[in-house]
């Protein structure tokens, strides 16, 4: 009921004035409690790949996605994967690690080859967690779509990195958001 009572609707261009979270379509004011928010967007719509926002505000991890090099740099070479890129960056003032990941087709179960496998990821604020500082993990990958979408040969790997560099470029935190 509390949460109900602070659910508001707004337009997408509309910029609330008072403290909260904004959602598609809508706006949840902060309440008296301090507030533990984990929050899931997931944006299909492109048929080649996905985009994903999660945010976290009290979430804290021991150690960041780089500090977690060996297990990662384990999991890629299991499926053939290379790194584009990876290293420590900015988003939206927040310092960030980011991983950029291609591997080859996995095979099917009737051996025809599957689609490129494409998994970039961003994360920010996992040791440090808190409501200014939420940890937001960003990902673009093909991982969810379902079978006989389009495929990511048609972008280059620098067109890939291109797109995930306008996207994570895009991110601005409200003024007085918190």
């Amino acid at each position: 009921q509390d949460l109900m009572s602070r659910l508001s609707g707004r337009k997408d261009d509309e910029i609330p004035t008072q403290p909260g979270t904004c959602i598609s379509q809508g706006f949840i004011r902060d309440g008296s409690a301090k507030p533990k928010e984990d929050i899931t967007f997931i944006y299909p719509h492109n048929p080649i790949f996905s985009f994903t926002v999660w945010s976290n505000n009290h979430l804290k991890e021991s150690t960041n996605m780089l500090e977690r090099s060996g297990e990662i740099q384990s999991y890629i070479s299991s499926i053939n994967g290379r790194t584009l890129r990876k290293g420590k960056t900015q988003i939206a003032g927040f310092d960030t690690s980011e991983w950029l990941i291609t591997a080859p087709p996995e095979k099917s179960s009737d051996n025809s080859p599957g689609q490129s496998q494409l998994l970039f990821s961003a994360i920010a604020n996992e040791k440090t967690a808190d409501f200014r500082h939420p940890n937001l993990d960003l990902t673009l990958s093909n991982e969810i779509l379902p079978t006989g979408s389009g495929s990511l040969s048609t972008y280059s790997d620098s067109e890939l990195v291109e797109i995930w560099d306008r996207i994570t470029g895009s991110f601005r935190l409200r003024n007085n958001a918190f």
